[in-house]
């Protein structure tokens, strides 16, 4: 049988792991880096979203033109269909855009992805404006 004091005892500690439990769930506040750069980050378990997580404002990808579609990685070898610029890269910071009405971070300053050709130029190129004429709300063009 439980006595009063470890009754109320049992209720302060859910009490206690239910504040501490809301609290870790609320999204932390990214404070933007505008000089930092986060090279090779499809490496890392979660690509673009690590380094977004960490404030970085500028993030490479190394595409090759496989068909239609770039995909992401570093060395040939290491081309696998699913790692696609647009589903790694584009489609993640197209929503950020959105939600963050016109920006990657909330009021953060500017976000520069850096598109590597590791592939032929002129086939990549092609394959990366035509996938680009679907983000244009979210870049910035110059001249």
């Amino acid at each position: 049988m439980m006595t009063y004091a470890s009754l109320f005892f049992l209720r302060a500690l859910c009490l206690v792991f239910a504040v501490t439990l809301q609290l870790a769930c609320i999204e932390a506040e990214v404070n933007p880096l505008p000089n930092a750069h986060a090279h090779n980050d499809y490496h890392h378990p979660r690509p673009l979203l690590d380094a977004l997580d960490a404030g970085f404002c500028s993030v490479e990808a190394d595409v090759f033109v496989v068909g239609t579609q770039l995909l992401v990685a570093h060395d040939r070898v290491d081309v696998k269909p699913g790692n696609t610029l647009k589903d790694l890269y584009l489609e993640p910071l197209l929503k950020r855009h959105k939600i963050n009405s016109g920006s990657i971070y909330p009021k953060g300053p500017a976000f520069y992805l850096m598109i590597d050709f590791k592939s032929e130029a002129e086939s990549t190129y092609a394959a990366l404006r035509n996938l680009l004429s679907d983000y244009r709300d979210m870049l910035t063009e110059y001249g």
